[in-house]
């Protein structure tokens, strides 16, 4: 008996001080922004790769500061260009860099590649993590982070078309609403365009990779896809000829100078001077186009609805930006926590006071934007959100040289081809980009 009574003394001797050390652990964790976070990984780096184009960016340079305070982890930064994000991610993963550990990428079209390449880590464990809340995550917008029920990346930047347009250019032609079809589209521009006096009606991507997420609502437009329901590359129907030629004609014919080089960066910073009257584009490009700091129409830009085409009103929602975790990180523990933060309920609501629209369902409310965004702005975005289509390019392991084939094609009809010549050509492009399909 006695020899029982000690044995049980010791137990509990020895689960009091298991208890106590535990206990003793979780005193240096801080609670921030409804996330546990631990400052066990005190005096490490996290390396960070980050596109500059999206709201998030400018949240996260606020923000940050806070994590780095509550855990003592530093996050080194490298925010680049949208290409140039994607072709450092693929630099340093081939090479197995080790020192690579979050980064940001389009999902659209590097998800399945980064998953084949053994690229990116799996976080389906999120899943399991009552305090992040994962059912918040809308589940249309996780489509393009996952491969094969498995979860590669956290919707960071949700889109939907949109039309911006200048009240004050518009006002000087009479003109008081933006125009609701693509027909009456092309009529604005022949009104609003005035080269004579560095006035452009329009501005849009115009470079082929880079345009074509902004061509898709207008391949879709017009009855035209990439890839049909049997896995089918079809951009080359009389369907999709007809959006590739009617897209070359606004690039070219109504849009500044140069055009067919621009890229996101080009396009917007041409809206934000008061250059062009339309800027047709995605709303997660909202704060850049109104930044008090950087643009001359912050008071005078008014939202609209994508216009309307012969087969009804088409605009994309894509997952334009995700964060992921490399599958080479030396420091999987520290990153998970780093983007469960910077991904949680708390901090995506915070972002959508800086203009970004995220994966978050309670960062989405109608009134969540009717609080943070003009009435006319959230009107546009909650209208437009139930007839998004979720893919505005070729969604493939191959995704980024499918989109580079297809942008191929935008250059080409931006060249001035036409017709047969134009047809001929996206031909040749719809069979390299369905032995790419076949591959897979």
């Amino acid at each position: 008996m006695k020899r029982r009574l000690a044995f049980l003394l010791c137990l509990v001797m020895v689960l009091s001080l298991s208890v106590g050390t535990h206990f003793a652990a979780a005193e240096g964790d801080i609670v921030l922004d409804g996330i546990t976070l631990s400052r066990e990984f005190e005096g490490l780096t996290l390396n960070l790769i980050q596109n500059e184009t999206t709201a998030y960016e400018r949240c996260m340079v606020d923000l940050i500061p806070e994590f780095e305070a509550a855990t003592g982890i530093t996050i080194e930064r490298e925010v680049l260009t949208d290409v140039e994000t994607s072709r450092k991610i693929a630099i340093d993963s081939a090479a197995g860099d080790d020192t690579l550990d979050v980064f940001c990428f389009r999902p659209a079209q590097e998800t399945k590649a980064y998953v084949n390449n053994g690229w990116i880590r799996d976080i389906t464990s999120f899943k399991d993590d009552a305090e992040y809340d994962f059912a918040d995550i809308s589940e249309e917008s996780l489509k393009v982070t996952s491969v094969d029920g498995n979860i590669y990346g956290i919707p960071l930047t949700v889109e939907r078309t949109m039309l911006f347009w200048n009240s004050e250019m518009f006002a000087e032609k009479g003109l008081d609403r933006a125009p609701e079809t693509l027909e009456e589209l092309v009529e604005y521009c022949e009104l609003l365009n005035d080269p004579a006096n560095d006035k452009y009606a329009l501005c849009m991507r115009g470079q082929g990779t880079a345009a074509v997420i902004a061509f898709a609502p207008f391949l879709y437009a017009y009855g035209g896809q990439f890839i049909d329901e049997n896995n089918q590359a079809c951009f080359n129907t009389p369907e999709a000829i007809q959006a590739f030629e009617y897209y070359a004609n606004l690039i070219t014919k109504y849009c500044p100078p140069g055009a067919t080089a621009y890229t996101t960066s080009e396009a917007s910073a041409m809206m934000r001077l008061g250059t062009c009257a339309m800027y047709i584009d995605y709303d997660s490009h909202y704060a850049f186009i109104v930044s008090e700091e950087t643009s001359n129409i912050t008071d005078i830009c008014r939202y609209a609805k994508f216009p309307t085409g012969p087969e009804g009103f088409t605009p994309t929602g894509p997952v334009a930006w995700a964060i992921g975790i490399s599958e080479f990180t030396q420091n999987p523990e520290a990153a998970e926590m780093y983007v469960k933060w910077a991904t949680s309920k708390s901090v995506m609501e915070k972002a959508a006071t800086y203009g970004q629209i995220s994966g978050r369902l309670s960062a989405t409310t109608p009134e969540m934007l009717f609080s943070n965004f003009s009435e006319e702005y959230a009107t546009v975005v909650s209208e437009s959100t139930p007839y998004a289509n979720p893919y505005d390019r070729p969604f493939l392991v191959a995704g980024s040289e499918a989109r580079q084939i297809v942008g191929e094609v935008i250059d080409y009809a931006n060249a001035g081809h036409t017709g047969d010549d134009l047809k001929a050509f996206a031909d040749g492009a719809c069979a390299r980009v369905q032995a790419l399909i076949d591959a897979e």
